[in-house]
């Protein structure tokens, strides 16, 4: 795995198996596409639409063993990695007729690895910033009991009608999508589950521009694996089945970072990180504005740190290191100036 650090054998095996799989995905897609040619009408139609969706289960399957493993064995310096990952995903996958015999397939290949690798970034952002494991034990708790309210609602209706929530990421819908909910089994049960999702969602510090719920459901697409029985879709365009429980099962892999994040298992001691304490942030000297930039230039040139210790030490929002990550003007100028 070339530009790639070494994994443990356990993950190497792992990722030799998922690729195996992936590969005959591709052969499939390949199949697909050689007997098109015969076909006219619905039927080829729905040849090359199988092809795309085998090309696209196959990157993304292969993808997401690719960054499992490297994040949680090379956690902090994942964001680094990504480039690489895609590349060997590509390299890896690539059927020897592919690219001279079916170009539109290429294209599959590489718009589901450049979203994928959006995907794993802000993943990866956002669980650097995670804290309080109690507060996501606790979220947990309360969606699942929304979960057993919706199955014992959906057993005894007459017109059983799932939860789904479905979610828009084409241009103009933004970072966090646009997403929207059905109305499921009552509409107190929508309601109760709107309020939870609004609560977990604050707790996730969105963006000023997006809603709380419009963040949750957002967070439940990133810390959803593509081969989750709860998300289907692709391209763009997702939904999740199960809501509740979706949401119960990210809550657990939340609460898991908090409690990573808290013991400060990172490169580098506590100790080690630079503590400046501000009070009125408005009020500070132009010494202590450049101190903060530099420390915040920290993690963006050597993701050492996470951002929520970054933020603590920096007397700044995760929002502001997040913005410094992806390289915000405004956010630099801020820390910068006077």
């Amino acid at each position: 795995m070339t530009d790639l650090p070494a994994l443990p054998k356990t993950a190497q095996t792992y990722i030799h198996q998922v690729t195996e799989m992936a590969k005959n995905e591709v052969d499939c897609a390949c199949a697909s596409m050689e007997n098109v040619v015969a076909e006219t009408g619905p039927t080829r139609n729905q040849r090359l639409e199988d092809a795309r969706v085998c090309v696209r289960k196959a990157t993304s399957l292969l993808f997401d063993s690719y960054t499992r493993e490297y994040l949680q064995a090379h956690r902090f310096h994942f964001l680094h990695l990504l480039p690489a990952i895609c590349q060997e995903v590509e390299r890896t996958i690539s059927h020897p007729d592919l690219g001279t015999s079916f170009p539109d397939l290429v294209t599959i290949l590489r718009e589901t690895t450049s979203e994928a690798r959006v995907k794993w970034a802000n993943r990866a952002s956002m669980e650097a910033a995670i804290l309080n494991p109690s507060q996501w034990h606790d979220f947990g708790g309360k969606f699942l009991a929304l979960m057993n309210e919706e199955h014992t609602l959906l057993r005894g209706a007459r017109d059983p009608c799932p939860f789904l929530a479905y979610g828009d990421y084409t241009a103009g819908n933004g970072d966090s999508g646009y997403w929207w909910l059905t109305d499921g089994p009552r509409e107190g049960f929508r309601a109760r589950f709107e309020a939870m999702a609004t609560q977990a969602g604050s707790a996730l510090d969105p963006p000023p521009e997006t809603t709380h719920l419009t963040f949750w459901l957002h967070g439940l697409f990133l810390f959803l694996d593509t081969d989750s029985r709860h998300l289907a879709g692709g391209g763009g365009h997702w939904n999740i089945r199960g809501v509740c429980e979706a949401s119960a099962t990210v809550c657990s892999r939340l609460e898991k970072c908090a409690l990573v994040n808290e013991k400060g298992t990172k490169t580098v001691r506590k100790a080690e990180v630079p503590r400046l304490r501000f009070g009125n942030t408005a009020m500070v000297s132009s010494e202590t504005r450049k101190r903060r930039y530099e420390l915040i230039k920290q993690y963006r040139d050597a993701n050492e740190f996470t951002m929520a210790d970054l933020a603590r030490s920096a007397g700044v929002s995760v929002t502001a290191i997040q913005g410094m990550v992806r390289g915000d003007r405004r956010v630099m100028r801020s820390c910068r100036s006077s």
